[in-house]
């Protein structure tokens, strides 16, 4: 009888979740934004802190056509050593609070993104960032956006200059948020609307409608490599203790650009966009896109190495918060190539596009791969013209997911001649069955043995009732529960 009390308690438990600790923003509304002018200097008097960039975006887009980094390239880091409590003009608000604001500046750029050294923000406070035009705005960051204190990144601002405005009241301690790079965006950062390309095809289209849960796993990722920052796309994957750990699948090349590999640091700021996609079919308007920072490396081998298998499985660092309510996809281990499915992706950084195959996966080798363990490692599909278009991958798509016919992943993009200039081209996927006996630790804990496991909705976290106790009644033939209100 104990054994079925301590059983019913943990399926209480299942079913009503712990409460996530981690989010990276909280909304809300500068200060400065409802201050009379009279009383604060206006953003355009605030001293600009000039980060120049030694090149041209013609000198860049040449360089990166020369480097044949294989992810697609979205920005040049450009280093700086700035401290928003040293370097920041702090101002008395008329209720009390102080603020302290930072303006930065790099001309020309499509979008800011930031790095830091060190983002420490004290409980009670917090940090908006902005452009100066007011269209896009970040935060309120707070003590619970980065547990650790340590490097950090932001996602990208729209334009060519950012503005950090942090509030707290007159007996809060300083931050310490120290930046050491920006990224200056020079492309596929269009990031308030969505940049059409004309092959693509929403996944809100009619193409996706049966592919619902499967796109909310699949995410756009931007990761900073030495002086550059690539973009990939990449999914989570369930596993079979379905505890909702944030495994991420994706291509090991998104990890590879300027001629190394992505470091831990580089990884603790590598920035996963969620919910990045179409409001409707054909629309420009984008979803409430949530994002998170930072990721571990668990497991990776790259297009170069004896096995030719390009894939990675990260660990995203943070909890991920309620508000995402994310699916994690379901996967296939098995050899049969797929008969049919689909690719979810982001080419050169879109809202999410759906591609559609109808013939049998053929099982080929990547062109550049020579060793014998590397032969038929991929799996290669062509896409076809659908009602909505002819959907290809690009630049930005690497990493994403393969479907086949049973909604399960079965392999991550390397890459292929597939565009909209060829959309009929090949596109190859590394195998995820030649990555499993390196995962398969992590994606089935439970030691099942199972070669599929199907995809699961991550609900929103509720409170656990407090107080929870159970008593054996009618002469031990029933347990009853009783719990505190939560109220």
């Amino acid at each position: 009888m104990r054994e079925i009390i301590k059983n019913i308690l943990l399926f209480i438990f299942f079913i009503i979740g712990f409460p996530l600790l981690a989010q990276t923003s909280f909304g809300g509304t500068p200060p400065s934004w409802n201050t009379k002018k009279s009383i604060l200097k206006s953003e355009e008097e605030l001293k600009s802190h000039i980060i120049s960039n030694p090149f041209t975006i013609e000198e860049l887009l040449k360089d990166e056509e020369e480097s044949q980094d294989m992810p697609e390239r979205v920005g040049i880091n450009l280093s700086t050593q700035l401290s928003l409590a040293e370097d920041g003009e702090w101002s008395v608000l008329p209720t009390g609070e102080k603020i302290c604001r930072l303006k930065i500046e790099s001309s020309g750029a499509l979008a800011i993104s930031v790095y830091y050294s060190q983002f420490e923000i004290p409980q009670g406070t917090q940090l908006y960032i902005y452009n100066g035009d007011h269209s896009h705005l970040l935060g309120a960051y707070t003590n619970e956006t980065n547990l650790e204190g340590g490097a950090f990144a932001t996602e990208f601002v729209a334009g060519d200059n950012i503005i950090f405005e942090y509030v707290a009241d007159k007996s809060s301690p300083l931050p310490h948020i120290n930046i050491e790079k920006i990224c200056y965006g020079y492309k596929n950062l269009k990031v308030s609307t969505d940049e059409k390309l004309a092959c693509m095809v929403d996944v809100m289209c009619s193409e996706g409608s049966d592919w619902q849960d499967e796109k909310d796993g699949v995410v756009k990722m931007v990761t900073t490599i030495g002086s550059y920052s690539y973009l990939c796309t990449a999914t989570l994957l369930n596993n079979t203790a379905e505890d909702f750990t944030p495994y991420i699948y994706t291509a090991f090349h998104c990890l590879e650009g300027n001629g190394r590999v992505a470091s831990a640091i580089d990884l603790k700021k590598t920035i996963f966009y969620f919910n990045y996609e179409a409001t409707r079919c054909g629309a420009e308007e984008i979803k409430d896109v949530a994002t998170l920072v930072g990721c571990s490396l668990l497991e990776g081998k790259s297009i170069s190495s004896y096995e030719g298998l390009d894939q990675a499985l990260l660990l995203i660092s943070a909890d991920l918060p309620p508000s995402i309510l994310p699916y994690f996809n379901g996967w296939d281990v098995g050899t049969k190539p797929s008969q049919n499915g689909v690719s979810i992706h982001h080419p050169k950084g879109s809202v999410k596009k759906i591609s559609t195959y109808i013939s049998s996966a053929i099982s080929d080798t990547w062109p550049e791969v020579s060793s014998v363990a590397g032969v038929n490692a991929h799996w290669v599909v062509q896409f076809t013209r659908t009602a909505n278009g002819f959907s290809a991958t690009e630049g930005g798509s690497s990493g994403s997911p393969l479907f086949n016919q049973n909604k399960l992943v079965v392999g991550s993009l390397t890459g292929g001649n597939s565009s909209c200039s060829n959309p009929s081209g090949s596109n190859y996927y590394g195998k995820f069955q030649r990555f499993w006996s390196y995962v398969a630790k992590y994606l089935d804990p439970m030691n099942s043995g199972v070669s599929s496991m199907a995809g699961i909705r991550k609900e929103e976290a509720l409170t656990p009732p407090r107080g929870l106790n159970s008593e054996l009644v009618d002469n031990a033939t029933k347990v009853e529960l009783t719990w505190q209100p939560l109220n």
